[in-house]
């Protein structure tokens, strides 16, 4: 979960850089996948729980490729789940997402 709030801040930092503040208040239809909610017992709100969730089986079907070639090293596990290559395939999924809310962007994720 901390990747998807992470993307979700960066996206619209970036955003907001490149284009205008208009362009980082698009990036506001991902703060339901991440919202927190301090009166459920999980602390985050149902969709974000939903969010979480669906996020397990993203990153699974990253890697089910990945191990029907080889072992995968525990950095690069590190790293999925911690960094910068975990962000991109977190960070896909939310654009997807995105790309759904508002067609119009044109937000397509992209293959790696």
């Amino acid at each position: 979960m901390n990747l998807a709030v992470f993307i979700a801040q960066d996206f619209k930092r970036h955003l907001t850089e490149q284009f205008g503040s208009e362009a980082g208040a698009v990036v506001d239809a991902l703060a339901p996948l991440v919202q927190p909610d301090g009166q459920s017992r999980t602390g985050v709100t149902n969709l974000t729980a939903t969010n979480a969730e669906m996020l397990v089986y993203v990153m699974a079907d990253h890697l089910l490729p990945i191990i029907d070639v080889r072992a995968v090293e525990a950095d690069e596990l590190r790293l999925l789940l911690e960094g910068l290559p975990g962000a991109a395939v977190v960070g896909r999924h939310m654009l997807a997402f995105l790309h759904q809310v508002h067609p119009e962007l044109g937000l397509e994720a992209q293959a790696p």
